[in-house]
């Protein structure tokens, strides 16, 4: 995950957040997986499938205007999407 506490720009290049323990993704690939994140002051509980963690950072505190998922390789299929 790239978190960025200030807007992002190819100046400002963010920081990278790599919790202990975060699936990688030949583990998860061609599998179905839960992945929910909860955003409360300036702290995102993750969960993605049994893997939970939080995770404090200053970008956090952004107002949220969009949902972006990106990846390196491979394929990906989302569904049964909810954002509140």
């Amino acid at each position: 995950m790239i978190a960025w506490a200030t807007k992002s720009s190819k100046e400002n290049k963010g920081d990278t957040i790599v919790p202990d323990g975060l699936p990688d993704l030949p583990a998860v690939n061609k599998q179905w997986g839960k992945l929910k994140a909860v955003i409360q002051d300036n702290t995102m509980k993750l969960n993605i499938g049994e893997f939970e963690t939080e995770i404090k950072h200053a970008a956090m505190l952004r107002e949220k205007t969009n949902v972006t998922i990106t990846f390196a390789f491979g394929e990906m299929s989302v569904r049964n999407v909810s954002i509140q």
